[in-house]
């Protein structure tokens, strides 16, 4: 059982390669919503290729700009096996066009 349970629209860092054995691990957003993780128990993430500045534009409000930073790299991961770290939770703004864009999938 983990301590943490990753919700949606929380910025996490984690390591989606433990074989590559680095020590910094990759900025993601969480996508799935909790009935998802209930029966799954796996969590859709989101890549960020650019975390810093992710973070940067939403601090200031630049929405656009910081819905460039993520990719289109999506991933499933189980938070029991892996190490999850909350970094950040997004506005409600930010999270409700990928909660309509997941919908299908959740």
């Amino acid at each position: 059982m983990i301590g943490y349970m990753p919700k949606q629209g929380d910025v996490v860092e984690l390591d989606f390669n433990p074989l590559q054995r680095t020590k910094r691990g990759r900025v993601a957003l969480v996508v799935s919503n909790d009935k998802y993780y209930q029966k799954c128990r796996q969590l859709v993430v989101c890549n960020i290729k650019q975390p810093t500045k992710f973070l940067g534009h939403l601090k200031a409000g630049d929405l656009n700009k910081a819905m460039q930073c993520l990719t289109a790299t999506i991933k499933t991961i189980d938070p029991e096996t892996k190490p999850v770290l909350c970094i950040d939770k997004v506005p409600e703004c930010v999270i409700d066009p990928v909660r309509l864009a997941m919908n299908s999938f959740f």
